[in-house]
């Protein structure tokens, strides 16, 4: 998002937290790395030093990070540590059969994070946008219901910038179970906010995917 990151994860507790720097919310490359290395990314366990909530709604998971001292990695999760957390944090029969279930769920319980298993994935499509660079959306069942969302995962997206990797990318999904994280978007569009996939978890994992962060 011009150059500027949205993470999230979830505490000890299983509890979703977004950490933020204000005044835009969003992070920069440099809140992420630490000594050239990527300290924030998929599947770290990280520590923070928090400033306390933010209490914004829907986004309540928001947190402020005292920035001063820099996140530091604990460890980093193996397949199966990841699956069993999966499984804890999925919440994909809770939500109704309705229209735009996902969003009416989060909505009406003042969040915006989620984590749910389709029950199928349809298709996977990466386009041109206008100006420059790409955008990759996906296509998915849910209890009954089709959803089409755009897709903001950096390392779904560098695995979508190789035409090959498009070309196989919907039978890959449809072998392996797949787990999304859903976030809402922050600034409106069209009257309201949306939901979109922002965190893509695929087990068994896709390997040696490098995401180039001078070219996202």
């Amino acid at each position: 998002m011009e150059n500027q990151f949205c993470v999230a994860g979830v505490n000890e507790a299983n509890a979703w937290k977004r950490p933020v720097r204000l005044p835009t919310f969003y992070l920069l490359k440099d809140d992420i790395f630490q000594d050239g290395v990527c300290v924030i990314k998929h599947y770290n366990v990280v520590r923070y030093i928090s400033k306390g909530s933010l209490q914004n709604s829907p986004q309540s998971e928001d947190f402020l990070v005292d920035w001063s001292n820099r996140p530091t990695i604990q460890t980093s999760l193996d397949e199966q540590s990841r699956l069993k957390i999966f499984k804890k944090i999925d919440e994909s029969k809770k939500i109704d059969e309705i229209d735009e279930g996902i969003y009416h769920y989060l909505i009406e319980n003042d969040r915006s994070l989620i984590m749910i298993k389709p029950d199928e994935i349809l298709s996977c499509t990466y386009e041109l946008a206008e100006g420059k660079g790409f955008k990759t959306r996906l296509i998915f069942e849910l209890n009954n219901i089709d959803y089409n969302l755009s897709c903001t995962d950096l390392r779904w997206r560098a695995y979508m910038k190789d035409e090959v990797n498009r070309s196989t990318s919907t039978q890959l999904l449809k072998e392996r179970d797949v787990y999304l994280t859903i976030g809402l978007t922050r600034k409106p569009f069209q009257g309201r906010i949306w939901p979109m996939v922002v965190g893509f978890h695929i087990i068994p994992d896709l390997e040696n995917i490098e995401i180039d962060y001078n070219n996202l």
